[in-house]
């Protein structure tokens, strides 16, 4: 069902931006989406394939569904620099879609994210989840910070608990949970 519904949200978020060109507004530079982990269920037997992760690419915007086990490393190996990840969209808390998140979001401040915040949308829970990432990271984000001069990460993360409707929409896409 879950994979439907990722599916279903891809589907809805070209088809709103196809909407979008028609209506005269700009059209993207390039719309792309890389399936970065395709397997179901959390065991990890080999690594034919890895657990869920999506990036969605129109223009320069990079949204990234789901952050399974394997996620940053994929996408570095499509070409997407982490630091440059716009938005996080989390469809549900389970391991196999979350197992990443916390080194994602360490890696992409390692790798650079300083000029803009990556917004986070979840369902309940994603908040905590969040927050208790930066706990489990605080004496290296503090010693990083204090010796590289580095931003504090935690004001470049804006995790968002959700609920059903839309959650998010621009002059690209919409974006509904359901």
């Amino acid at each position: 069902m879950m994979k439907k519904s990722v599916a279903m949200l891809a589907v809805c978020m070209l088809a709103q931006s196809h909407l979008a060109i028609a209506a005269g507004t700009p059209a993207p530079q390039e719309i792309n989406i890389v399936l970065l982990g395709t397997k179901g269920g959390p065991s990890l037997l080999n690594t034919a394939r890895l657990p869920q992760a999506t990036a969605l690419t129109i223009g320069d915007k990079i949204w990234l569904i789901d952050a399974g086990y394997g996620a940053s490393l994929q996408l570095v190996k499509n070409g997407i620099p982490l630091r440059n990840i716009n938005t996080i969209l989390l469809t549900h808390l389970h391991s196999d879609h979350i197992l990443d998140y916390p080194s994602l979001l360490m890696n992409a401040w390692a790798s650079g994210l300083k000029d803009h915040t990556i917004q986070v949308y979840g369902p309940p829970g994603t908040q905590a989840m969040t927050k208790a990432s930066w706990k489990v990271f605080d004496r290296d984000i503090t010693l990083r910070m204090e010796e590289e001069g580095k931003p504090d990460p935690r004001n470049l993360v804006k995790a968002t608990d959700i609920g059903q409707g839309v959650i998010y929409k621009d002059e690209l896409v919409t974006i509904s949970a359901l």
